[in-house]
């Protein structure tokens, strides 16, 4: 009767721990721990080639902001300096770029003052991702956190990471 108790502890235990690591999956479909940069890099030189033209592309647009979420890629919001926006869509090489960074872990993309942001991790008041700014450092709004950025191997690309 003994062995018998522990098997159903056991089991019972293990059935508990399998739902919380689903749980934890589904919150985190990344990960829990921020990658560093060294990850980034990595995944950075395995999208090289849509990050570089979704990063052109979007600099190249004359809006102030831009704002692109995984769950809609086929539209984006643009924004202007008096604060309104407009929705224009993709053309099918943009959504085709887009498909692939968010099947990579890709969760937003924006455009904002002279950078591009590929939004990878997000978790509670903390982010990182790939940052590209080709031109010269990248100028941020003031905010509450602490907002960090390393250089990468190519020119213009940063590890990006804030923490509120």
């Amino acid at each position: 009767m003994k062995k018998y108790i522990i098997v159903v502890i056991a089991f019972i235990s293990l059935m508990i721990v399998a739902v919380l690591l689903t749980f934890i999956r589904f919150i985190y479909p990344h990960g829990i721990i921020m990658p560093n940069q060294n990850k980034m890099n990595k995944i950075f030189q395995e999208n090289q080639t849509e990050l570089q033209y979704i990063g052109d592309y979007l600099r190249e647009m004359q809006y102030d902001k831009v704002l692109i979420d995984s769950d809609n890629i086929e539209n984006m919001k643009c924004y202007e300096s008096n604060g309104q926006y407009r929705i224009e869509e993709n053309s099918a090489i943009v959504k085709s770029y887009l498909s692939n960074l968010r099947d990579k872990g890709f969760l937003i993309i924006l455009k904002e003052n002279n950078y591009v942001l590929f939004e990878r991790w997000i978790s509670f008041g903390a982010s990182c991702g790939i940052l590209y700014c080709r031109d010269y450092e990248p100028v941020f709004e003031e905010t509450s956190g602490e907002r960090e950025i390393y250089k990468m191997e190519m020119n213009g690309w940063y590890y990006y990471k804030y923490i509120e």
